[in-house]
């Protein structure tokens, strides 16, 4: 997925869509960490971590087993600009993938502890998660410092009411210019009674923390998520706070992201 896309909620795919695992580090993590950026992995496990760089401002965060050779995790990050979504250094997941032997130990935790608390970028959901992905993002609001909440973006024109011109007023003999006014009237009233609901839905239930907008005048605003079954889920359900979907169930653009909020 590149940087400057978005669909709607995150897909929940199945775990065997992507094993990852020791093979996918073998033959994908060609690049070596100098030795020099090789740090060792907070919180006393004698692993150790390391950041590379990756195409386009992009980020991968590597954990090294106890000899610093061996590659045992990777989090490879998609920097994204504030004109596509109006966050501070923001990065959206691309993979994350542990070797099957470090798997169950906390190593998927880690890398995005090391994202969030180290690097201190705004980690975004990605288009995808496996069930073990949910469960990543259910553990980070664990990590203190760490706020987990989710997004939806809405178009301006569904956040605007609208007023039929007064000066259009078709002539009252002529029977088509009739039928459209009241053709138009009816959509007006539909789109302004949709409008009003949002207003009334982010305002009113979601709390209303706006974002900001991005290059095409989408707004974003934020929702406050809590711990589910084996995934985070909106602490207030509506039409307008669904984090995931299956197929075909797709609304608004909305999903998760998380940040560095503690000392």
């Amino acid at each position: 997925m590149k940087a400057t896309e978005f669909i709607t909620e995150i897909e929940r795919i199945p775990q065997s869509a992507f094993q990852g695992g020791k093979d996918f580090i073998k033959q994908h993590l060609t690049q070596n960490p100098g030795k020099k950026n090789i740090k060792p992995l907070p919180g006393g496990s004698g692993l150790y971590y390391a950041t590379l760089p990756r195409p386009h401002d992009g980020i991968e965060i590597r954990i090294l087993d106890k000899s610093q050779k061996n590659s045992i995790g990777s989090l490879r990050l998609n920097k994204i600009g504030k004109n596509v979504l109006p966050m501070e250094n923001a990065y959206m997941v691309n993979v994350i993938t542990v070797d099957e032997d470090y798997r169950g130990q906390g190593i998927g935790k880690a890398l995005y502890g090391i994202a969030l608390s180290i690097l201190k970028v705004t980690l975004v959901a990605g288009e995808s998660q496996t069930p073990a992905g949910r469960k990543n993002w259910l553990s980070l609001v664990n990590i203190p410092g760490v706020e987990v909440k989710g997004y939806v973006e809405l178009m301006d024109r569904e956040l605007s009411t609208y007023n039929f011109p007064k000066n259009a007023k078709p002539d009252q003999d002529d029977s088509l210019h009739v039928l459209m006014r009241m053709l138009d009237i009816e959509r007006i009233n539909k789109r302004n009674k949709t409008t009003n609901n949002n207003i009334d839905t982010l305002m009113g239930k979601l709390g209303g923390q706006y974002l900001g907008t991005n290059k095409h005048d989408d707004h974003y605003f934020a929702f406050d998520v809590v711990p589910g079954t084996g995934e985070l889920e909106p602490a207030v359900k509506t039409n307008l706070s669904k984090i995931y979907h299956g197929a075909y169930n797709m609304q608004y653009v909305s999903g998760l992201f998380a940040k560095w909020a503690g000392q």
